[in-house]
């Protein structure tokens, strides 16, 4: 598994992993971070892990920045089908951030990503500064 609950130990493991996931449950936060090139698969896990740790309901900031590829158009369906199972079970999906660069690869993917999220009432947007997500999530969940 490529996330991992550091409530317990408070870090993040030290070997090289493509998504790394962290919750700050005093914010009602969960932070990925994710490096390299990243599958369909591993996005899933990450999704999964949010729900089966009860965090679902959290914002999330999502740093994709150093990803150099994800997953592709033809993936989306298949990860807004899971949202959808996954909102269905536990309620609506906390806000999402996703940031990347400013000219990154996966902007198109974000935007349809966005676009299609609204089928599941996902509250989903594509960033270029991580400061502006961050203020985007605090005022999405009234803090």
């Amino acid at each position: 598994m490529r996330c991992y609950d550091t409530r317990e130990t408070g870090r993040t493991p030290a070997f090289p992993m493509p998504i790394h996931c962290k919750l700050d449950d005093a914010n009602e936060r969960v932070h990925i971070t994710s490096t390299g090139e990243v599958s369909v698969d591993e996005v899933l896990e990450a999704v999964n892990w949010q729900a089966e740790h009860g965090a679902w309901s959290y914002g999330v900031l999502y740093d994709a920045r150093d990803t150099i590829s994800g997953p592709r158009a033809e993936d989306l369906f298949r990860l807004v089908t899971r949202v959808g199972a996954l909102t269905a079970a536990h309620g609506p999906r906390g806000p999402v951030a996703f940031v990347l660069t400013a000219y990154h690869p996966l902007r198109t993917v974000g935007s349809q990503y966005s676009g299609l999220g609204e089928l599941t009432a996902m509250n989903f947007k594509v960033f270029t500064d991580l400061d502006a997500a961050q203020r985007w999530l605090e005022q999405e969940r009234g803090l």
